[in-house]
């Protein structure tokens, strides 16, 4: 209903409705109260300020932040500009906390829609401070740096299309500052996450055209890590791994209802499907125990692929089960190769038969 009404307000022209202003302002108090709860339990005598605000899964707490987190999701991205200078403050305090990763997901989404519509109050103000704590947990990290490469995807196509403008590339400049460091993280989907942004944004807009933002300096060591993450070829399997994941990166239709369409959770009207002759597919959302929840979300998918990727990496690494992969194997290899190369065509021809000028026995 509230979504109905701010659609309708919508194409008259008008701005966001009081009554859903007030409706997501009641929801983040909500939201503020369940998390203190969760860090400070009824009855707990003792404050323990290291205490995981993340609640068990599917258990009160988690249900009312995920229902409540969704309709956040719906309606703030509807805000104008005047509710957006509100809600971000509230929503990156939250950001700056763990969460369950259903819930996670529509706080994610929603600073992409908010950075879609207003980047002027969202890059520069919050997530480029966001990111410059450096001591945060790397759930944390990797949620800020999915918005970040969410802002280079779309700076980016603008890129190519000729239309960022100056002031926009000095964002990317600040972004790109920002971003850099987390090239060293300890852990790899952040490192993965941080990499696929920075490696994006430099391809789309050139070295030259970023290295007039920065100082000298600062151009030469940003350079050199792009032209690092462009040529070696583990950061190019890693991201031709990632990117199908990036591909459906960024909020798209904020709609619940077609959401729940899109997903398969309610069959399409006007199609109805043979269940015999349609293979079955993983719906993008699931009803499960009276909730609405994605099967699967952003971050997740990132992260496993990336773990995926690293194994990967860690066993070609073994050269007793991968002797091949050894330096010392690739070094007679093409000890032999150079060998072939420089014996006369006889030489090489009967190189090629292995039982020629063998004794019989």
């Amino acid at each position: 209903g509230m979504d109905a009404l701010v659609e309708r307000a919508a194409q008259r022209g008008e701005g966001l409705p009081g009554v859903v202003s007030a409706v997501v302002m009641r929801l983040l108090a909500a939201m503020d109260e369940t998390m203190e709860q969760l860090r400070n339990p009824p009855g707990n005598k003792k404050v323990n300020a290291a205490r995981p605000p993340t609640p068990m899964p599917l258990s009160a707490h988690h249900r009312t932040q995920l229902r409540g987190w969704q309709a956040v999701f719906v309606l703030g991205a509807r805000s104008d500009r005047a509710f957006a200078e509100r809600l971000l403050p509230q929503l990156f305090r939250h950001l700056a906390v763990p969460h369950v990763p259903d819930v996670r997901d529509c706080q994610e989404l929603l600073a992409c829609s908010l950075c879609a519509m207003y980047e002027d109050l969202v890059v520069e103000p919050f997530l480029v401070p966001a990111l410059k704590f450096f001591d945060a947990q790397a759930q944390v990290s990797a949620s800020l740096l999915v918005v970040a490469s969410y802002m280079f995807k779309r700076w980016s196509a603008a890129a190519r299309q000729g239309a960022l403008g100056g002031e926009s590339v000095q964002r990317v400049a600040a972004l790109i500052h920002a971003v850099a460091p987390y090239l060293s993280h300890n852990s790899a989907y952040v490192r993965g996450t941080a990499a696929w942004g920075y490696f994006e944004i430099f391809e789309a807009l050139g070295t030259e055209r970023l290295a007039e933002q920065f100082c000298a300096g600062d151009a030469k060591l940003l350079t050199d890590l792009y032209l690092f993450i462009a040529s070696n070829k583990e950061c190019k399997k890693m991201r031709g791994r990632l990117r199908p994941v990036f591909a459906d990166l960024g909020p798209g239709d904020p709609g619940m209802l077609a959401r729940l369409l899109d997903s398969e959770v309610l069959p399409a009207p006007d199609e109805p499907k043979d269940p015999a002759s349609v293979p079955a597919a993983s719906p993008m959302y699931l009803c499960m125990d009276g909730e609405f929840q994605p099967s699967s979300t952003f971050l997740t998918n990132l992260k496993e692929e990336v773990a995926a990727e690293m194994d990967t990496f860690y066993h070609r690494s073994d050269v007793t089960q991968y002797p091949s992969c050894s330096d010392n194997w690739q070094y007679f290899v093409a000890q032999a190769v150079a060998e072939l190369s420089a014996a006369p065509p006889a030489a090489a021809a009967g190189a090629d038969d292995p039982t020629e000028g063998a004794e019989t026995f």
